[in-house]
């Protein structure tokens, strides 16, 4: 049993580009879907671009480095992050970058009462 692993990429190597298409593209489908009135496709859409890769990708990167001139520190106290930074650690190489397995491990577990 060979297991296949996805090309790791740098932070400043992905494919942003592509990222914004894919994002875009997702965006114009759930608005003419909305413009026919089908309720139902517009959630199954939603849904979609909201597990979608690239749509995290280039929200972590909005948050990361586009707002890095802001005066608003984040909870942590950290204005801006470099790209070494955002791919080392923190939530980023754990959930997003991983391997083609798709497995991951929760953060966190709170219990409800």
């Amino acid at each position: 049993m060979s297991t296949a692993t996805l090309p790791m990429y740098r932070w400043d190597d992905l494919p942003w580009k592509k990222f914004r298409k894919v994002v875009w593209k997702l965006q114009k489908r759930i608005y003419q879907a909305m413009l026919r009135g089908d309720v139902k496709l517009v959630r199954k859409l939603q849904k979609l671009l909201m597990k979608s890769r690239a749509a995290k990708f280039l929200a972590v990167r909005r948050v990361a480095q586009e707002n890095s001139g802001k005066k608003t520190a984040g909870v942590d106290g950290v204005k801006s992050l470099t790209p070494q930074s955002t791919t080392t650690d923190g939530p980023l190489s754990r959930n997003l970058l991983q391997s083609a397995s798709g497995s991951s491990s929760p953060d966190r577990e709170v219990r409800l009462r």
